[in-house]
């Protein structure tokens, strides 16, 4: 629960660390940004000696309530945890939507001059929606390494990392849970 919370806090504040110089751009800009970021980091990690320890990645890393149950019965312990984050993560952003952070938000999304004509300052609104986005990613690429043990850079592929978590938003539609 540790690392899921520090995963959670890492990909916040990486998020903010990438929002800084790339927040301002717009649509298709913002999209090449950080499609190009991710590339970078996946490199970096892929080959630097001391941070991810390159190929080989982070061994080691134990399942939550591994020991508590048969190894036959561990994959429903895995699917009742995951079950039950999405619930918690679906709640949480339901309820930020719902208030009027998220109204502005929407606003926002759906038309950003308006939303500046009306006196909001949308910079750090969208910044906001970053940060929380990245956490959010942060968790859940942290239960995907405790649940699989391990995690190395090239588990994420252009096509895994980057181009299919694209393809599930435009399908499932920009603003919907």
């Amino acid at each position: 629960l540790v690392g899921w919370a520090g995963g959670a806090a890492m990909g916040g504040l990486l998020a903010l660390l990438v929002g800084l110089p790339t927040l301002r751009l717009r649509l298709d800009f913002l999209a090449i940004a950080t499609i190009g970021v991710a590339a970078i980091l996946r490199t970096i990690a892929a080959s630097a000696d001391h941070f991810a320890n390159r190929g080989r990645g982070l061994n080691g890393m134990h399942n939550l309530f591994y020991d508590s149950v048969s190894r036959a019965d561990y994959k429903w312990v895995q699917l009742a945890i995951s079950i039950v984050m999405i619930i918690l993560v679906y709640l949480l952003v339901r309820a930020a939507t719902a208030s009027p952070w998220g109204r502005v938000l929407r606003a926002i999304r759906d038309n950003e001059a308006t939303a500046q004509a009306a006196g909001k300052v949308t910079v750090p609104y969208r910044m906001q929606a970053f940060v929380l986005g990245g956490a959010i990613m942060g968790l859940a690429g942290a239960m995907y390494a405790h649940r699989i043990g391990s995690i190395s850079p090239e588990a994420f592929s252009d096509l895994f990392g980057t181009f299919l978590p694209w393809t599930m938003l435009i399908v499932g539609g920009a603003g919907n849970h």
